[in-house]
């Protein structure tokens, strides 16, 4: 859908009035970058390695690339999260039912914050991998690094308020409380990753 579109097609569309892509896409976008520059960081250091640590370094790319195709994919998903969610809502005026749309709205709410959530963890780990890209990464490479950092930050901060979007509107109380307790402790595990 968007992934494979120009990226001035999607700054387009972006800066548009419609609502996706949003946030949660975006999110996932950035954190794909931040993964990415990460890869081209230890792509060009690893030749500069031998024995152990360019095998170690290796491990830490393959990681890498998979976590960058997890957030590129949200890229996509997270629009058709969003649409079914406003379906959900749009069924509920004129549902027959009301209490079965209610609990597709309430499923479609947990779905979407999964999917955030999930996306927050992902970020989590690419932090923790660019840090060790750092470890072997020397002089002026590294400013790379620092940007990844920094749009990892962002990123992070993204996927979490678009998670908690969805708890808000949580019927269950322990659910939603469930759900606040992952996301709490995500933030308190992501300030302590620090690139230096």
């Amino acid at each position: 859908m968007f992934l494979n579109q120009s990226l001035k097609s999607y700054l387009e569309k972006l800066s548009s009035e419609s609502p996706t892509p949003g946030g949660g896409g975006t999110s996932a976008y950035v954190g794909a970058l931040g993964a990415a520059l990460g890869i081209m960081v230890g792509s060009i250091t690893i030749k500069k390695l031998e024995g152990e640590n360019q095998q170690k370094l290796n491990q830490i790319l393959e990681s890498l690339k998979t976590l960058e195709d997890k957030m590129a994919k949200v890229v996509d998903s997270d629009p058709e999260v969003f649409e079914e969610l406003m379906t959900r809502y749009k069924v509920l005026k004129t549902a027959a039912d009301a209490e079965t749309a209610k609990q597709e709205i309430q499923k479609a709410l947990e779905s979407s914050y999964e999917m955030q959530a999930t996306l927050a963890e992902n970020i989590r780990e690419t932090k923790k991998l660019i840090c060790k890209v750092g470890e072997y990464a020397k002089k002026s490479i590294r400013n790379d690094l620092v940007v990844a950092s920094a749009l990892l930050d962002g990123a992070f901060l993204g996927a979490i308020a678009t998670a908690r979007i969805n708890v808000v509107s949580l019927a269950n109380p322990e659910t939603k409380q469930c759900c606040e307790d992952i996301l709490s402790r995500l933030e308190k595990s992501f300030k302590e990753i620090q690139f230096k």
